[in-house]
């Protein structure tokens, strides 16, 4: 994707009706009094920088700041813009850009700020664009393993025809055929079933990072994702109470299905949730822990969700099928990890 191509998605994904490409400083014919948006044709900007312009605060220029460095953005009347249509450099507009925003930006997320002037800085900017799929929110699995593995494969598929949701659709597939080897009940079998299913929380990346990269994200994209991912599990470990059941294993096998009830019933809140948001992705949805910003109960909140999160539960259920103890999978499930 070019560097105008990139500029001008972002432009319309922060509400822009038109766009106008300016060169050599010839402005466009538009009155003084029309709200603009200015950006810089050789400059990479980070995807968050459309949800931080003040849409009902015209006449207020923008940047977002990248430690010490500013995103050079301007917002408001055409009037005052007009002196940075013929700025030689994205310095300048950032010069001229005074409000600073973070709005968007969460602790630990590094902003992508890049001008691409050669080479080795388009080089930068692609490695830019790549690092920010990395989140604050990851699990310590998705940190350290996980999210290499994806990057690695991601990066070597986005210039195919492979879509976001296609990966999502491999794995649901993913998650169902995991689970029906799990339901065979043999040791290997489970094993394999297991491994799969480690596949997909893999791959599980993979459609989230072609999606930002390529600014093809979706309201059904999001959707996909997240109903897949609860299907997985759900398919998997099923399969794992109804090994419990088969070997009369009812202590434990009762136990699972008691876990997945809940889990249903936390499923159900999320989705109406979600439905009167008119949005798919789970992580929109707060509940009052989220609304602890400081202190010792929102650390450890951050800690217990780290360690707890999907990839982090999907690899203990790995390390308990090569160690030959489903139980300790439902007994996951029974105190509600997800």
């Amino acid at each position: 994707m070019t560097l105008l191509a990139r500029n001008e998605r972002l432009a319309a994904s922060a509400g822009a009706t038109g766009v106008v490409r300016v060169e050599g400083g010839a402005a466009p014919d538009l009155a003084d009094d029309e709200t603009v948006l200015v950006l810089c044709g050789a400059h990479v900007y980070d995807r968050r920088v459309a949800s931080a312009i003040p849409r009902d605060e015209a006449g207020e220029s923008l940047a977002l700041t990248s430690g010490d460095r500013a995103l050079p953005v301007f917002h408001g009347r055409f009037r005052e813009a007009r002196g940075l249509l013929d700025a030689q450099s994205s310095e300048e507009l950032a010069a001229r850009a005074h409000r600073i925003a973070q709005r968007t930006r969460s602790a630990g997320e590094r902003l992508v700020d890049v001008d691409v002037r050669d080479a080795a800085s388009a080089a930068r900017a692609t490695d830019a664009l790549w690092e920010s799929c990395r989140k604050p929110i990851d699990g310590y699995v998705s940190r350290y393993l996980n999210r290499h593995v994806s990057l690695f494969v991601s990066r070597r598929i986005v210039d195919t025809g492979i879509r976001p949701n296609h990966v999502s659709i491999l794995c649901i597939v993913l998650g169902v055929v995991g689970a029906l080897l799990a339901a065979q009940g043999s040791y290997w079998f489970f094993l394999a079933g297991a491994l799969v299913f480690q596949a997909n929380s893999i791959i599980d990346g993979i459609d989230g990072e072609l999606a930002r990269v390529r600014w093809q994200g979706s309201k059904t994209g999001e959707l996909l994702d997240s109903a897949g991912d609860n299907l997985s599990n759900f398919s998997f470990f099923i399969a794992t109470a109804w090994v419990a059941f088969r070997a009369h294993d009812t202590l434990f096998a009762t136990l699972g299905a008691a876990g997945l009830s809940l889990w249903a019933l936390y499923l159900a809140f999320l989705y109406g949730n979600l439905a009167k948001m008119g949005r798919g992705d789970v992580l929109l949805v707060r509940t009052a822990l989220d609304r602890v910003a400081t202190g010792p109960v929102a650390a450890s909140v951050r800690f217990l969700r780290a360690l707890v999160r999907r990839d982090s539960f999907v690899f203990a259920t790995l390390v308990f099928a090569a160690l030959g103890v489903p139980r300790a999978i439902l007994v996951m499930v029974a105190i509600g990890a997800r």
